[in-house]
């Protein structure tokens, strides 16, 4: 009896390729039931090469009966993983792509506000250089001359007001500049109280009647009869009203006007309106931006460092309040409005039950 022919191991072909069958099917000893150990092996092969990745390897179809439907089914799997796995790659390509767009925006952001503050940088040490300039060379002139004895001591008098007043700019340049390092650091201690906000406005025109005397300008106010209680740092309120005030005196071309009105409609605020040389409407949205400054050519060079405004506004905003422009007209002036919350609790209370009478107006 002839011995029957044993089936062959089967071969993983190219990628692309069905794999080998032979022995399996067909006229070698083929069979429509069940599986032999060539047909299991044969998945087997297909199997590993799947595990690996390879989605190009495909079952034989010359296969029949119960292998050729393995056959078919265990095909049709491996071309909708194939199809899966190419739109995922597809998918993730996108998802790449658009990334890879999203840090590219980022990138050109980053590098526009990296230029955007060295700008800033190069304007601050430019401003801050020219402005401690010149009253350094004024109280350097004038130390040297008294130090050389070309001003006799009699005639002293003049030459220390005028070093008293430079110093005092130079310091309050310091302090501008120092503040705004602050602000934009978040270090800007605050010491808050429950303030009236009719006497820190009355305090405030009191600071200004030296300069305004000298002006010759017209400062007018305007209160409720009942305190307004606010909550704030007093020394950062006064410098924001110190602040508008001297904004409506600087930028006047003639005789100054001044209004400033304490009302209680809509929560507590300060108008201050004046009759200057105002804004133009295409400069109203940069005014509190850091140095900033009104070039008008009827007013000449300006001391400051164009930080007042920026400032002001950022310790109102410290407050829970604001600082807006809300009117503004080349030749006619403009309005500021300054809103704090109002204050709560027993201290306001404590304030408003006892608050002293306030003294009229003085004359200016």
């Amino acid at each position: 009896m002839p011995k029957s022919r044993q089936p062959r191991r089967p071969q993983v072909g190219t990628r692309g390729h069905q794999l080998s069958t032979e022995g399996t099917n067909g006229s070698n000893g083929s069979r429509t039931g069940g599986l032999s150990a060539a047909d299991a092996e044969l998945i087997l092969a297909v199997l590993r090469e799947l595990k690996k990745g390879d989605f190009s390897v495909r079952m034989p179809l010359s296969a029949n009966g119960l292998m050729a439907r393995i056959g078919a089914e265990l095909n049709g799997i491996i071309e909708l993983n194939e199809r899966n796995a190419k739109n995922l790659s597809g998918v993730a390509t996108i998802e790449a792509n658009i990334r890879t767009e999203e840090l590219l925006k980022q990138s050109q952001i980053l590098f526009a506000e990296a230029q955007e503050a060295s700008k800033s940088k190069s304007a601050f040490l430019s401003m801050a250089a020219h402005e401690l300039r010149t009253p350094l060379s004024v109280i350097t002139g004038y130390l040297s001359m008294l130090q050389d004895g070309s001003i006799p001591p009699d005639k002293a008098e003049r030459p220390l007001r005028v070093l008293m007043g430079k110093a005092t700019e130079l310091n309050s340049i310091v302090d501008d500049l120092l503040t705004a390092a602050r602000i934009e650091g978040g270090t800007v201690p605050t010491d808050t109280k429950t303030l009236d906000l009719r006497q820190m406005a009355r305090q405030a025109i009191g600071r200004a009647e030296a300069r305004a005397g000298l002006l010759r300008a017209e400062m007018d106010h305007s209160e409720p009869d009942d305190p307004v209680a606010v909550d704030a740092d007093r020394e950062q309120l006064a410098r924001i009203i110190d602040n508008l005030l001297n904004n409506a005196l600087t930028y006047s071309t003639g005789r100054p006007w001044v209004m400033l009105t304490v009302t209680t409609e809509d929560g507590p605020a300060l108008i201050i309106e004046d009759h200057g040389v105002g804004v133009p409407r295409e400069k109203q949205d940069k005014i509190f931006e850091r140095f900033f400054r009104i070039d008008d050519p009827g007013l000449g060079p300006q001391p400051g460092t164009g930080l007042g405004l920026f400032i002001s506004r950022e310790l109102a905003e410290r407050h829970g309040g604001s600082l807006t422009l809300e009117r503004s007209e080349l030749g006619h002036g403009s309005t500021f409005i300054l809103r704090l919350p109002p204050a709560s609790g027993v201290h306001a209370a404590t304030l408003l039950s006892v608050a002293p009478a306030l003294d009229s107006v003085p004359a200016s």
